[in-house]
């Protein structure tokens, strides 16, 4: 169980959910507000996981399935990557992407090559994004049992694709490849690892390295590929990939990114031109070849549990329809999949509180 402390209370007509078993009422932040459960102060702990382009993900997670709404998942028809001599991919296929290291700048909470700023939701900073526009959203809990939610705009992180920021008081690293649309963040561990853009990619997706060792690290293998730290793995925090009207509605207190980086970039701009539409255009084709099961640009948030993966297509959740819960085990964790599609929103959660394993329905805030 999440002690979630003083939770929000939706407005009347919100999108909420209730379970079954005590019938407590739940916000979309895994809280509960009313009922049984919110006297205990709980909370439903969110599930490490992140959203991509389809094609990334059943390559990079070759062992993963694709959930069906009326049948039993579909297996993912891609071999894994293989490693080769001094790397854990092959070698040739980590290649420029264009730019030289740092040419896409990251931006940095102690302006190394660009500058983070964060501001209130309400100040004029954060003026440049409309409603519609996606952010990624990251919630801390401090030392202090203090929340710190911030959201990174994909508008600023489409030109600079690294954040480097202490969060909580803890060192993290929010990273977007545009290219393969996958949003994640990581901690900095121990090292303090911070990262920039090392100007490569491989299967068309971010190679980053970091300033400690200046090993090499794919984003979505989530492992360095080469260099001092070869082989070591990243941890997995979550992160939630929505639009910012409905990340604000979520989380009022939340800092969010400006566009005062020490850069000049037109961040109303997307800078793929119809890239996020193009099926036919994976920038480089990917080596093994995607499972075709979906058109390559399809979002689906993926999700891993110890050693399986299941992939949630958004067009799937979909169609169950405009606000639903999906609920499924993977790897023995009950868990839910809560979709919002005015947020276009994908949210999974472990579904057991206590030794209780609850089940959801969705229901308006009254």
């Amino acid at each position: 169980m999440v002690v979630v402390g003083e939770p929000v209370v939706p407005n009347v007509g919100a999108f909420v959910l209730r379970d079954h078993e005590t019938g407590t009422l739940w916000n979309l932040r895994g809280e509960a507000f009313a009922g049984p459960l919110a006297e205990q102060g709980a909370g439903l702990r969110p599930l490490p996981a992140y959203t991509a382009f389809w094609f990334a993900w059943s390559v990079f997670e070759h062992d993963t399935d694709v959930w069906r709404a009326d049948a039993a998942p579909e297996a993912n028809d891609v071999p894994p990557i293989e490693p080769a001599s001094g790397c854990e991919v092959p070698c040739n296929e980590i290649i420029s992407g264009g730019p030289p290291k740092d040419g896409i700048p990251s931006v940095d909470h102690d302006d190394r090559v660009g500058q983070l700023t964060l501001v209130d939701a309400d100040d004029a900073g954060a003026a440049y994004l409309a409603a519609d526009d996606r952010v990624l959203g990251v919630v801390v809990r401090g030392p202090d049992g203090a929340v710190d939610a911030r959201a990174y705009s994909h508008n600023v992180l489409w030109w600079h694709e690294i954040a480097n920021d202490v969060v909580g008081g803890s060192p993290v690293t929010i990273s977007f490849c545009p290219l393969t649309g996958s949003g994640m963040v990581f901690p900095g561990g121990e090292r303090g690892l911070s990262f920039g853009t090392s100007g490569r990619l491989f299967n068309s997706n971010l190679v980053m390295y970091d300033r400690v060792t200046d090993s090499l690290w794919s984003q979505m293998l989530r492992r360095a590929v080469s260099g001092p730290l070869q082989g070591e793995r990243l941890p997995l925090l979550p992160v939630v990939d929505t639009t910012w009207a409905r990340w604000k509605a979520l989380w009022p207190e939340t800092k969010v990114t400006t566009t005062d980086t020490g850069h000049a970039r037109d961040y109303s701009r997307y800078p793929y031109g119809d890239y996020r539409e193009d099926h036919r255009d994976t920038f480089r084709p990917t080596r093994p070849p995607h499972d075709p099961v979906a058109p390559a640009k399809t979002l689906a948030l993926g999700v891993r549990v110890g050693d399986v993966a299941r992939a949630y297509l958004y067009d799937r959740l979909d169609a169950v329809g405009a606000r639903a819960v999906v609920e499924d085990t993977l790897g023995g964790v009950p868990l839910m999949i809560v979709w919002d599609r005015e947020g276009a929103l994908a949210l999974p959660f472990d579904r057991r509180v206590g030794d209780q394993t609850l089940t959801f329905e969705v229901v308006e805030a009254q």
